[in-house]
């Protein structure tokens, strides 16, 4: 059977992807590009000794099946464009871009070469976001009404929607499906934010604004979801899916367990209704993944990717969910902009923002 040879570019949650590719079936971890000299002395700390001074040379002469991007977007965007010229297979980071418009480029790009765009929106990978939709699927809380999704850290609501908020709104998909609409509402010290709080995002993730932002969704199966960012401590990410028959929730920290549940969806004069009880999962589940640690998740993508080179299935984090995952993040600001709900999807495809500022 086919090995695949892999180079990796930008050092973004480095070890933990390292481990990823070093543990995978039938991937070979041959070469790097490192920019500068500190990310040369990472990659050789972590045991790579190929190491190109560039993505082009690693590229052109490096012989890759795969190529894993962890830049920031605008370099993902550049470089999975050149990989799909290529015929290179492309892992990157999350999010897939910083607009919809070079998002979009990036899909048909790897449509039209033929390969696969995975971006790491690991959730729809673990072991205990599977068989919570499985045990939703199973009518273990009844029929879904509704979910609520909060990430609550010491950063602005800005800087959390573009990042780890790929997470959440990719999760609320995972869940409940396609969006039919968007109701997005973004403050600056309890404010609605204005064009004049649009500032960059320190990470090169593009413009970003406000400190607090909920958005509201509308799914096309009649489900709904509010997805909460709030700049206060201590941190808190995770979600609670509401059913006719209980909820399930799953957060970070993931004390006592990831993966949680209680027969009531609110308050019940049952006090047993309202406790929080762990959902385990066996150890053939859980594949090597245990609470608090993600590089067996990592590990799992990567092998599935491996799959869906060879049969042309779909990655559960391909190129198309990272987009859509993308449309709400930016949707939340179109909605904010316009002061009404939008539809999904969006039709404009340019960053909300950038068309702020120029109006």
């Amino acid at each position: 059977m086919k090995n695949y040879r892999t180079g990796i570019v930008g050092t973004t949650h480095l070890s933990s992807h390292i481990s990823a590719l070093n543990a995978a079936a039938r991937v070979e971890l041959v070469a790097a590009a490192a920019r500068n000299d500190d990310e040369r002395d990472r990659f050789q700390e972590h045991g790579i000794s190929t190491i190109y001074s560039s993505y082009d040379d690693m590229l052109a002469n490096a012989n890759l099946d795969i190529v894993e991007i962890d830049t920031n977007p605008i370099q993902l965007y550049d470089m999975t464009l050149a990989a799909a010229e290529r015929g290179i297979h492309v892992l990157g980071e999350k999010p897939i871009a910083i607009s919809l418009t070079h998002a979009d480029e990036m899909v048909e790009a790897c449509d039209r070469a033929g390969i696969q765009l995975a971006i790491y929106n690991i959730r729809r990978c673990d072991p205990y976001h599977v068989h919570a939709k499985r045990l939703l699927e199973e009518g273990y809380i009844g029929d879904l009404l509704s979910m609520r999704a909060i990430l609550r850290n010491s950063y602005p609501s800005g800087h959390s929607l573009i990042n780890l908020g790929t997470h959440l709104f990719d999760i609320a998909r995972f869940f409940a499906g396609e969006v039919d609409w968007l109701d997005g509402y973004v403050t600056t010290d309890g404010k609605p934010a204005t064009p004049k709080d649009i500032q960059p995002h320190p990470g090169g993730m593009g413009p970003m604004a406000g400190d607090k932002s909920t958005t509201t969704l509308g799914f096309k199966n009649g489900v709904t979801a509010t997805v909460e960012f709030w700049r206060a401590e201590p941190e808190y990410f995770g979600i609670e899916l509401i059913g006719t028959k209980g909820a399930l929730g799953l957060r970070v920290p993931e004390s006592p367990c990831p993966l949680m549940h209680r027969s009531d969806a609110l308050w019940s004069d049952r006090p047993e209704d309202n406790v929080w009880q762990p959902i385990e999962l066996s150890a053939a589940e859980l594949a090597g993944r245990g609470p608090g640690s993600w590089d067996a998740v990592y590990r799992i993508a990567v092998e599935e990717f491996v799959r869906c080179i060879e049969s042309g299935d779909e990655h559960p984090i391909s190129g198309v969910q990272a987009v859509k995952a993308l449309e709400l993040i930016l949707g939340t600001y179109e909605s904010h902009r316009l002061g009404a709900r939008v539809s999904i999807p969006l039709t404009e495809r340019r960053h909300p923002l950038e068309v702020w500022l120029e109006q």
